[in-house]
């Protein structure tokens, strides 16, 4: 197993247990998303949350608060998605895109374009626990970037196509996976 460059891994694996290690792997993360970076910082309401940490579902409804931390004229992209749709062991609608903002300068989240509202987490009743994924990445050459013919669904997206056909950074800048499950 190769390192990343920060000790993400060995925190999710050392917050989420035995149970949840067999469906996250260092190697699951970067097929998805890349190496990232760094962790990003993500909180809903006053609680931070802990990369691999299981949240309540009714907590994690309201749009959160993302502080990208780079204060510089680089556009970016933030997206998240759900890789365990509709559960990890038959991922047909996967990746669920739950969130999608471009366009987004330096560390002003409201400065992008909400391409795909935010929508919280919402696995099925009984399909195990699901990963939600952050990924923050630089657009080419820190440069605003014509999305206008970008896809807007949901269900059966790709995070590598978003960054082939956008051209963007092939790893990420920062990102964050959080646990929800109804039971």
């Amino acid at each position: 197993m190769t390192m990343f460059n920060y000790s993400l891994f060995m925190i999710l694996i050392s917050l989420i247990g035995v149970s949840y290690a067999s469906i996250l792997s260092e190697d699951d993360i970067v097929k998805l998303i890349g190496r990232p970076g760094k962790p990003l910082d993500v909180s809903y309401g006053e609680h931070s949350v802990v990369p691999g940490e299981t949240l309540e579902i009714s907590k994690t409804q309201n749009e959160p608060n993302i502080e990208i931390g780079e204060d510089d004229d680089c556009y970016r992209t933030l997206v998240m998605f759900d890789p365990d749709a509709p559960s990890a062991t038959l991922p047909i609608m996967a990746q669920f895109r739950h969130w999608l903002v471009v366009n987004i300068k330096g560390s002003d989240m409201n400065s992008g374009d909400t391409k795909v509202t935010y929508m919280g987490p919402s696995p099925p009743k009984g399909t195990g626990p699901h990963r939600y994924i952050f990924a923050v990445y630089k657009q080419n050459d820190c440069k605003r970037t014509d999305f206008s013919n970008i896809n807007k669904a949901r269900p059966k997206t790709s995070v590598a196509k978003l960054i082939a056909d956008y051209n963007l950074n092939s790893s990420p800048e920062s990102a964050n996976v959080f646990f929800a499950e109804k039971k």
